[in-house]
């Protein structure tokens, strides 16, 4: 996964584990997920590659669903880490090693490699940020174990050794490449300044050209236990002008419960309720603060639903009195989307660019840009390759739910959009 912008780049090759926190709270935040090294791997002529070893520890025994981060750095590099996608059983109070995690930084995206010979020199690099867990837990153990929001982000900070192969004479070799990496940078006529130049280029367009056609959204809902107690969710994602007055979200913002196995699993088998009143809408343009006093919504009539459409999927889960038959809507789908349109003409703005059909239709694309929209509404860029799997755009590398219903941008034009975490739909051209 590639981080565009004025950061870092990490590309994460295999599952990614969570950054160093410690939760104070372990009542609303029982998952503590460690950093213990990073390894040096290779240093070649374009990239700096590097193994981490962590462990996760619960305070008590649950399943952990998925990790994701968000305005990392190591050392004073910003860079993206990809999310843990993966289900782990964890029991009370008992550490659970992660596999060693492949990360490439690309020197393209760097003004300067100083910062990784220092962490080489020093023998240790800080990691900071923020982590956001989600635990497996269904709206029955929320209840019994009093965790309302499965989803916590957490303050990452913290210092972890550098270990470099082959002692003193592998640091010595290591911080030459370095050096050696840092003067093709600088120099003018190199194959890597150009590609760095190239990136900065590219970094401009999708700054002046994209980034003001896209807008943030979030999805507010209720459901009500059948003790009475109220269960408040939100579902943040993104879209993008279609014309000056319409945008496009995937269809999980307008109706987000759909999607979600546990809530249509208790809303059919009469555990829960839809809170009607509970539900709204929010958007803003990209870049403007995630206010809900000056957020247009369905509930202000500041804007209004078009279209929306799904494809549901039958899925047998257990219940109280067996086996149920639920219908889940999927992600996956190119009936995930929605359209809407802005009520107000002050509201109005520019369309972003779409790409040829050719283009559209291609088989493959090198690197395809996409937003991402962290906890204060900031928007980053990250890119990845991908490739044609039938009608379906498949990217090679994992994204997560903040990445959801963004533009996938080639060089020649907007080409699809962000669906799930490894998927999205080719781009129309009428709405």
């Amino acid at each position: 996964m590639i981080l565009v912008g004025k950061v870092a780049v990490l590309v994460a090759i295999a599952v990614v584990p969570v950054m160093a926190f410690q939760i104070a709270d372990s009542q609303n935040n029982p998952v503590s997920v460690s950093i213990d090294s990073i390894d040096l791997a290779d240093v070649g002529s374009d990239r700096i590659q590097f193994d981490v070893h962590s462990h996760v520890t619960a305070s008590r025994r649950l399943k952990l669903k998925s990790v994701h981060f968000e305005q990392m750095h190591m050392g004073d590099l910003p860079v993206f880490l990809s999310p843990i996608e993966s289900h782990l059983e964890l029991q009370k109070g008992t550490p659970v090693d992660l596999p060693a995690i492949p990360l490439t930084v690309y020197f393209r995206d760097l003004d300067s490699l100083e910062p990784f010979e220092q962490a080489i020199r020093d023998g240790q690099t800080t990691v900071t940020g923020r982590a956001r867990s989600d635990l497996d837990l269904n709206l029955l153990e929320r209840a019994l174990l009093g965790i309302w929001n499965t989803q916590a982000s957490i303050p990452v900070s913290v210092t972890v050794p550098v270990n470099v192969p082959g002692g003193f004479l592998g640091r010595t070799a290591a911080i030459a490449a370095l050096e050696t990496a840092q003067i093709a940078l600088n120099l003018g006529s190199s194959a890597l300044h150009a590609l760095r130049v190239s990136q900065r280029q590219w970094e401009e367009t999708l700054r002046t050209r994209y980034l003001p056609a896209m807008i943030v959204a979030e999805s507010r809902y209720s459901l009500r236990l059948r003790d009475n107690r109220k269960l408040d969710m939100t579902v943040r994602g993104l879209g993008f002008r279609v014309s000056e007055s319409k945008f496009v979200l995937t269809g999980e913002m307008i109706e987000p419960w759909k999607y979600d196995m546990d809530a249509v699993t208790a809303l059919q088998n009469g555990d829960a309720t839809l809170v009607e009143e509970g539900r709204d809408l929010f958007v803003w343009p990209a870049g403007e603060t995630l206010n809900a006093s000056t957020a247009r919504s369905l509930s202000k009539g500041l804007i209004q639903v078009d279209h929306t459409s799904g494809k549901a999927e039958s899925i047998r889960v257990p219940g109280a009195k067996g086996d149920l038959t639920i219908q889940l809507m999927h992600r996956d789908t190119d009936a995930n989307y929605a359209v809407l349109h802005f009520t107000h003409p002050e509201d109005y703005g520019s369309v972003a660019s779409v790409a040829s059909e050719e283009v559209r239709h291609d088989r493959s694309w090198e690197q395809l840009s996409m937003f991402r929209v962290d906890e204060d509404g900031k928007l980053e860029i990250i890119s990845t390759s991908a490739q044609r799997q039938d009608s379906r755009i498949s990217l090679a590398d994992p994204v997560d739910d903040r990445t959801f219903g963004s533009l996938l941008i080639d060089p020649a034009g907007a080409v699809g959009i962000v669906q799930d975490e490894r998927t999205g739909m080719v781009l129309r051209t009428k709405w």
